[in-house]
């Protein structure tokens, strides 16, 4: 399939600083990787051309929009060549030197003086046995012994889904007192929005009665749902305005109020983290009025960006990282919170051409946005270790890899945003050769209603739960889950089958998804190389599947999802209710029906014991039963009495 590929790395498209190209047929391959420890923006493009074939065009280059025309780079694989290129691409300043009679802006001819003195990173090239596997790998070790990544696993082992509370109208503060409704049952970590002291102003300290005189009636719709009734007072108010994080709304009680409110959502079993966006100075606040034009970004149009109608502050200036960094850990000593989220941390950003800034990293025209950002996000990170090691600090996109080895997690658009014609099915890489910085997918576009794509991915969700079967598979194997040995796109027996393969704790999980168009039936795997007796289960039914001559068999309906467990034979169900555990170790047995119900559960003890199924509900119709130990999955059976 013919193709240009042309992505970023450092604008929010290529994650990694590795390309590979391998033949099925030959079973071999080549990658080429850069060896860039400092995060450095470039492009990586590949482009594979068959004479008389339109290639598909993948051609994410945000830099162009960012960017001034003489800074922008030239594609290096426009010719036509039969065959496969690949190519690291630099802003222009990187090819020189340039005449300076080539500088249109003033200001520019001095940059171009030192065009020459950059450097680019070295590449390794290296040939390769098998699939792109190998060449992952590769460049996964080497990521992790150049940069040091956050302690895996974090606080977020158990965090399945991250919620949110308090956007729009969704208040924190009713009926005299903070909320806690909003903790619900499969809740593990809730996010709190707009908790900082609200403004009776609107943007640009404009009367909420006058704000036709700075936004256009669609504006105003937009944001309309920030426009609020304080609970207390009944005054119209901007709770939308984050920028200093130093008020918590005296009215509501102040900081102790919302410290006790934040304790006592923990006490409810939930992790409380905090929404912040430190791309947003809001005129209004003490900071906002006093550094955020300043500080703000002058666009390639020579104009202060105001996204968001606040001041957009330059994360290249020194004093604006230190301000974040410090700020950040303040609130999380004040707080008691377990983590901050930096929203919009991770995007692309912006190139900066105001010419009063003293910019840390991008010189005049070229962009570094990223590693800025990567920059404030490890002084972040800094003060957080000295208030508690333990908080967690997400943000709202990967960025890149610089970005995640000071991250827990983030959120994740890869079934929406990073989708492409060239991914038949969405396969979150970052899962599994950056776990470290967990992935929680936000599906803002509905592409997987059915989340059978994000539990195919083994990874978390942003404010959608998971349905009670996978929500429980998860958990009772999230010591497999959680681990390091997880591998994605395994080989299967069918094409458009697909696997993605989680093993440890003396079990392999196998998630499988159904992309070939019509229901499946029929040999699909190989059974894993595993010493002693194994038996297989399909996990979200609960149905044994058959093992012949090696191979393991499943029913997968059109774009579903599997879940086959290959287990150790430890269960035995006779009649009557009879259950044996061949090991003699007991644990906690637990009947369960198709949809994930738990009808009867048994503490076990010793090699044997019966189930009173009489104690099951009238109307049950039980499906599995799984043998626990320690909340983890140790061997399950279909029921078949």
């Amino acid at each position: 399939m013919p193709a240009i590929i042309r992505h970023g790395y450092g604008d929010h498209e290529a994650l990694y600083q590795v390309m590979d190209v391998f033949s099925p047929a030959l079973g071999c391959g080549v990658y080429v990787r850069a060896d860039d420890t400092e995060g450095w923006h470039k492009m990586l493009s590949m482009r594979k051309h068959l004479p008389g074939q339109s290639p598909i065009p993948e051609t994410r280059t945000r830099v162009d929009s960012r960017v001034r025309e003489q800074y922008r780079p030239m594609n290096s694989l426009d010719a036509e060549v039969e065959g496969i290129s690949v190519s690291y691409e630099y802003q222009r300043r990187t090819r020189a030197p340039l005449a300076q009679a080539a500088a249109r802006v003033p200001g520019d001819a001095a940059s171009l003086q030192n065009t020459a003195d950059f450097t680019p990173a070295a590449a390794v090239i290296a040939a390769h046995p098998g699939d792109w596997h190998l060449a992952m790998e590769r460049y996964a070790d080497w990521a992790h012994r150049v940069w040091e990544f956050r302690p895996y696993p974090s606080r977020l082992q158990s965090v399945r889904c991250m919620d949110c509370a308090g956007w729009g109208h969704d208040l924190l503060f009713k009926d005299g007192a903070y909320r806690t409704d909003f903790i619900k049952p499969m809740t593990d970590c809730i996010e709190l929005m707009s908790w900082w002291e609200w403004s009776p102003l609107g943007p640009w300290n404009t009367p909420l009665d006058q704000l036709e005189t700075v936004m256009t009636p669609a504006e105003i719709k937009r944001w309309g749902s920030y426009f609020v009734e304080d609970p207390l007072t009944g005054q119209m108010m901007w709770n939308n305005q984050p920028g200093d994080y130093k008020g918590y709304n005296e009215r509501f009680g102040g900081l102790p109020a919302f410290r006790d409110a934040v304790g006592t959502c923990k006490d409810m079993g939930s992790l409380v983290t905090l929404y912040t966006d430190p791309f947003r100075l809001d005129g209004n606040n003490e900071i906002g009025g006093k550094y955020g034009e300043a500080w703000g970004v002058v666009g390639v149009d020579g104009k202060k960006t105001t996204d968001y109608h606040v001041w957009n502050p330059c994360h290249d200036l020194a004093e604006m990282r230190e301000w974040v960094a410090t700020t950040m850990g303040r609130v999380m000593k004040e707080t008691g919170a377990d983590g901050i989220r930096l929203d919009e941390y991770g995007h692309g950003g912006w190139a900066c051409y105001d010419e009063t800034h003293t910019h840390t990293f991008q010189e005049p025209g070229i962009t570094q946005w990223q590693k800025a950002v990567a920059a404030a996000t490890r002084m972040i990170r800094e003060e957080m270790d000295r208030v508690d090691p333990s908080l967690v600090l997400t943000t709202e996109h990967p960025g890149y890899d610089y970005l995640m080895q000071y991250l827990e997690g983030c959120i994740t658009y890869d079934l929406t945003v990073l989708s492409s014609p060239l991914r038949p099915l969405e396969c979150n890489i970052q899962r599994f050769y950056f776990p470290e910085c967990k992935a929680y997918e936000l599906d803002h576009r509905g592409a997987d209603p059915l989340v059978r794509k994000r539990f195919w991915n083994g990874e978390e969700n942003f404010q959608r739960h998971f349905p009670l079967p996978m929500y429980r598979i998860l958990n009772e194997n999230e010591r497999v889950y959680q681990g390091l040995d997880n591998t994605p796109l395994l080989p299967t027996l069918q094409p458009f089958i697909y696997a993605n393969r989680f093993r440890g704790a003396g079990k392999t999980l196998i998630h499988l998804y159904n992309a070939a168009g019509h229901t499946f039936d029929g040999p699909v795997l190989t059974r894993p190389d595993r010493a002693g007796s194994v038996h297989a289960v399909e996990l979200l039914s609960g149905r044994e599947l058959p093992i012949s001559e090696n191979t393991i068999s499943a029913h997968i309906e059109r774009d579903d999802v599997a879940c086959v467990a290959v287990l150790p034979v430890v269960l035995e169900l006779a009649a009557g209710g009879r259950v044996r555990m061949l090991d003699g170790e007991g644990g906690t047995l637990i009947v369960t029906a198709a949809d994930g119900t738990e009808l009867l559960t048994r503490i076990a003890e010793g090699n044997s014991t019966t189930l009173d199924t009489s104690a099951l509900p009238a109307d049950a119709a039980p499906a599995c039963l799984k043998l626990l130990r320690e909340g983890q999955l140790v061997d399950a059976v279909e029921w078949s009495l």
